[in-house]
């Protein structure tokens, strides 16, 4: 379930102390679900706590973020997390991330940096998400060539706006 309040122009967010099901720890500007550690609404201001251990669907969507690095201990990047966020350059992805299929669609990602030790993903100069273990695309960014080592286009990962008329796929995919 999507929280997302669509504004590309929100910088601060602070939830009431008194607030038991919600709250914005460590000054994060963000909306954390305080049982399960879940980040449902974060803006340009925010600092994604190291507790934090969900990014939840759409939590970024539409904000006027440039950088987004995620700290370790974040497992989960859920669904369209960055979508229309069209100031978005750069991304960061920690080691402890293990699930983020369907997090990017529809921006401007131009860097895409994931830990050498993360289990289940890497990227190389491609600016491309790529599974380790059976190198299926999970996000690639918009404008940039289907990297050679690529076997499984996966749905939602290839960044294209409307304008978006074709892919040329010149080796043989498998397409989800």
């Amino acid at each position: 379930m999507s929280y997302s309040l669509n504004s590309k122009n929100l910088k601060k967010i602070i939830v009431d102390p008194e607030n038991k099901k919600y709250d914005s720890r460590d000054n994060s500007n963000a909306v954390i679900e305080t049982k399960t550690n879940k980040l449902i609404i974060g803006c340009s201001g925010t600092i994604i706590p190291g507790s934090v251990k969900t990014i939840g669907e759409g939590a970024f969507s539409g904000k006027n973020i440039i950088k987004l690095d995620i700290p370790d201990g974040v497992t989960k990047i859920e669904y369209m997390n960055l979508s229309y966020s069209e100031s978005i350059k750069e991304i960061s992805i920690p080691k402890s991330v293990v699930d983020l299929d369907k997090a990017f669609g529809g921006n401007t990602i131009t860097a895409i940096n994931i830990s050498k030790d993360n289990p289940k993903y890497y990227s190389d100069d491609s600016c491309a998400i790529i599974t380790k273990d059976n190198n299926r695309l999970v996000y690639l960014c918009k404008n940039n060539p289907i990297p050679k080592q690529v076997k499984i286009i996966g749905d939602y990962s290839v960044a294209c706006d409307l304008d978006c008329f074709y892919i040329n796929i010149l080796t043989y995919y498998y397409l989800l």
